[in-house]
């Protein structure tokens, strides 16, 4: 009968938490990480809201739109050969004289702020 109580009170309890992520706003996030040329320090990435969103799907489609922008801007920067992407996650340039920018793009409820999160 314990384990009965323990197996409806994780129901219950990973359920209703399920719920409340479809229930709640999206954010989309923009991760920025600079570093420069002859930078000895690791960079620290800020991060920046892009808008917000009242679904998961409505944040996926802007986050696709925001990222060919991004994409687009930095190949115009540095030229297309310096520049790697994956399509609607992350473009990041290179510059020809040493380091770069990389821009990762996240779509997140609004119940989650990455700037919390612990390195």
């Amino acid at each position: 009968m314990r384990w009965a109580t323990v197996i409806l009170a994780a129901v219950v309890i990973f359920g209703s938490t399920s719920l409340a992520a479809a229930e709640c706003s999206w954010v989309l996030w923009v991760k920025t990480t600079v570093l420069l040329s002859g930078d000895k320090n690791k960079p620290k990435p800020t991060w920046d809201i892009g808008r917000t969103f009242k679904n998961q799907p409505q944040c996926d489609r802007e986050r696709l739109k925001h990222w060919k922008v991004v994409a687009e801007t930095a190949e115009a920067d540095v030229g297309p050969s310096n520049v790697t992407k994956k399509q609607g996650e992350y473009v990041t340039r290179f510059f020809p004289t040493g380091g770069h920018i990389s821009e990762v793009l996240h779509c997140l409820p609004d119940t989650i702020d990455p700037r919390e999160e612990r390195e």
